[in-house]
């Protein structure tokens, strides 16, 4: 019921990780506009659309989400940005490909 995920960083201050259980994300985040809903219990994090949760906000490479479905596929995409609330400034262009990884029983 829990997966952890890492990554190598690049030099952003923070980092976001949108996760969405059984599809590739598709959500991106807009400059001027701080991550909301933000929760590791993948169940309580806010839905961006279309099952896309925010589940970290932070300066780490690496944390573990919650709550996650058995014999299920999660992907995984990490946002770096700069600045916070209305002068958050996201890295979008080139972001990393986002990451499949599937929950045993």
């Amino acid at each position: 019921n829990q997966m952890t995920a890492s990554w190598t960083s690049g030099n952003g201050q923070r980092r976001i990780v949108v996760v969405r259980q059984g599809s590739v994300t598709t959500w991106v985040p807009m400059d001027g506009v701080a991550p909301a809903g933000v929760n590791g219990f993948f169940p309580g994090a806010l839905d961006h659309g279309d099952g896309n949760k925010i589940c970290f906000n932070g300066t780490n490479n690496i944390f573990t989400v919650f709550g996650l479905a058995p014999n299920t596929y999660y992907s995984f995409k990490v946002f770096e940005y700069n600045g916070l609330g209305m002068a958050a400034n996201y890295f979008t262009a080139g972001a990393p490909a986002a990451g499949t990884q599937g929950t045993g029983n």
